[in-house]
């Protein structure tokens, strides 16, 4: 492409940018798409960022005062039709906010049109967000009181501000910010919340309007993240207003604001190295390869360009072309298009061999969980079975677990998954409102006439406990009976000098379970031709295991059982490993729609929890209280010994 012809397609791009051709994400999407097309297509030779280009060839650059045209085009049509919001966060090679003179010229755009009018919605969201650099986010105090009401987690980051923003802040949330947090929590009345007089007051003097206000639990949470940044402690409510449903996870290795993540996500697919922390398989790598995509329009490029410059021999043609050719829908979340997901799903063969656990699945017993409604229904449904007239002599049985997300810097919770009898019911946590599923824990866990069986009890009160801090009490000293798999197993373990039940109750499989893991050496082999290649083998050639050291043996036992893994207790309780390939640090369970894999896994793993909980039982009376064996073909009671020995304390 000549220089005159480049700049010939960004003055026609710059002309589509009107309020006739562009009334709703969908039509930006469209005109940006294509210009972006045409700047990828060109940036090998002459593209948009300098830095990546031989010297021999000449490179055009989008200037300056492209991008302010640009972006003054694009503030005008969202100035006046806020249903243009969500392609501000994309696209970031073309709407270059960052730079620092259009970030000047988007500031007096700011200043002058918006003393009566609220910033556009969606470009206040970008500018509270990690995408743009943080000082001076908005030009005006009242930008940033309208991303308290608008946006879902503004980052306001104290170091940013001005003495005189700090100032007007702290005020605003010792005053009019503590009336609002007071009558949200003072009323029960949701719908016309916003016709208060106090909202009224503060929507008119911060130009806000409540037809673009984001939940009001989601504005508590805004406004008591700024108290907390400012010390502003509210009197009896401020225990009230520690809800979050997320945690700071900024470090995470799926975290793809991070570009030296990027690296490991392609290492953990194609490296050859045996002793790598993390393997992903196809699926998995094709997931995040999406989510970093809608994480930040550029990391498409970073990871094209990694996998044509150092696994060029390594990756397939048409994986290649899926990336390639992945195109996001940003009007809906985390929907994954139906090309790339069937590509992506056909990867998949769940468990990968019949060396892992398996049982079969009646998928007609299997309810999905993401309507208020069906939420209701199933607080009825433990209602309703732990109220029953025998709850003195039994009691219901849970196999409970929880699916986590990863969403930029925050660690959420996306599933809870239950088996009951015979049915499953995945909870999508993400589709219904955080209070709700508040609710449901609390129901879940303070009801004495409920048992839970879960594999580590551990982390799913860390987890929860930070998510739920209203909630911590009652993870921590569960009223409900808790059954913790790793927990009994530990048990079996005793004390550093004594011998470890374990191998008594677990005869058969204990020997392949509690074993090190040999680290793995590249070595030279020279075959008969005189050639020679490299290939890893055990560094003491066999995994060493000393079976005729006894002390050894009872050392390497105590100390894995300490991080033992899912997978290693089914092994050790079933005789068989766990597929654990969809649990891997790379998981991503708020995709939309989750694969037939991730659904089978989520559901396998119910069943390893049930058949582990029942052999646990089987081996406990065979092995040590035959008096009570007959007790196993009965459903077991709160009565019985192996319920009062074993239950979580």
């Amino acid at each position: 492409m000549k220089e005159c012809e480049f700049k010939k397609e960004v003055r026609d791009f710059i002309g589509q940018l009107n309020s006739s051709d562009i009334r709703n994400d969908k039509d930006a999407k469209e005109i940006f798409k294509k210009f972006d097309r045409k700047l990828q297509n060109q940036s090998d030779r002459a593209g948009i960022d300098r830095k990546h280009q031989k010297k021999s060839k000449k490179a055009f650059v989008l200037k300056d005062s492209y991008c302010k045209d640009i972006i003054g085009k694009m503030f005008h049509i969202s100035l006046n039709n806020d249903e243009v919001k969500e392609i501000w966060s994309h696209y970031t090679n073309i709407l270059k906010i960052n730079d620092k003179d259009v970030k000047i010229h988007l500031d007096h755009l700011i200043k002058k049109n918006c003393t009566e009018q609220p910033v556009p919605t969606g470009l206040l969201k970008v500018l509270f967000s990690k995408k743009v650099n943080g000082v001076n986010r908005v030009p005006i105090f009242k930008g940033y009181i309208q991303a308290l009401f608008m946006v879902k987690k503004p980052i306001i980051k104290k170091d940013e501000l001005s003495s005189k923003l700090k100032n007007q802040l702290s005020d605003f949330v010792a005053d009019e910010g503590s009336k609002i947090v007071k009558h949200i929590l003072s009323t029960h009345e949701r719908e016309n919340l916003f016709d208060n007089q106090d909202f009224i007051e503060i929507f008119q003097k911060y130009n806000i309007l409540k037809e673009r206000c984001i939940d009001i639990y989601c504005i508590i949470i805004n406004i008591n993240r700024l108290s907390r940044m400012f010390n502003i402690i509210y009197g009896n409510n401020s225990g009230e207003l520690e809800y979050n449903d997320t945690i700071l996870v900024e470090d995470h290795k799926s975290n793809y604001m991070n570009d030296k993540n990027i690296n490991s996500l392609v290492d953990a697919y194609f490296s050859e190295n045996p002793n790598l922390e993390y393997k992903i398989k196809e699926s998995v790598f094709l997931d995040n390869v999406f989510k970093m995509c809608w994480q930040l329009d550029d990391n498409k490029n970073k990871v094209l360009n990694i996998l044509r410059k150092r696994h060029k021999g390594d990756i397939r043609r048409d994986l290649l072309e899926a990336i390639e050719n992945l195109e996001i829908d940003y009007s809906q979340d985390l929907l994954v298009p139906d090309k790339y997901n069937k590509f992506s799903s056909n990867m998949d063969q769940y468990p990968k061999g019949d060396k892992f656990y398996s049982r079969s699945l009646d998928t007609s017993n299997v309810q999905e969980i993401k309507t208020l409604d069906n939420l209701d229904k199933f607080i009825e449904l433990i209602t309703t079975i732990t109220g029953s007239e025998e709850k003195d002599k039994k009691t219901p049985f849970f196999y409970f677990d929880i699916k986590l997300k990863i969403d930029e810097e925050n660690e959420g919770l996306a599933y809870i998954n239950i088996k009951y009898e015979e049915k499953y019911y995945i909870i999508n946590c993400l589709a219904i409102d955080g209070i709700q599923i508040n609710g449901l824990l609390y129901e879940i866990f303070g009801n004495v006439n409920l048992s839970l069986v879960v594999y580590d009890y551990g982390f799913i009160k860390e987890k929860l406990s930070g998510m739920y801090k209203d909630l911590k009490n009652r993870f921590t000293s569960p009223t409900t009976n808790i059954f913790d798999i790793l927990n009994i197993l530990k048990k079996f373990v005793g004390l550093a000098d004594s011998h470890p039940e374990i191998i008594d109750l677990f005869p058969d499989t204990y020997s392949d379970v509690f074993k090190y893991k040999d680290k793995m050496i590249k070595v030279k082999n020279s075959e008969n031709d005189g050639k020679s290649e490299l290939e890893y083998k055990h560094k003491n050639e066999i995994t060493i295991m000393a079976t005729s050291r006894e002390g050894k043996l009872h050392t390497t036992i105590k100390r894995m059982i300490k991080n033992f893994e899912f997978s290693q207790a089914t092994h050790l309780i079933l005789g068989k490993e766990f597929d654990d390939s969809e649990d891997t640090v790379y998981s991503f369970w708020q995709r939309n729609p989750l694969r037939e894999a991730q659904m089978s896994a989520a559901l396998f793993k119910l069943n390893a929890l049930e058949d582990m909980f029942k052999e646990l039982r089987k081996v406990v009376y065979s092995k040590k209280e035959k008096e009570f064996y007959h007790l196993l073909e009965k459903p077991i009671s709160r009565t019985e010994h192996f319920f009062e020995r074993y239950r979580y304390k």
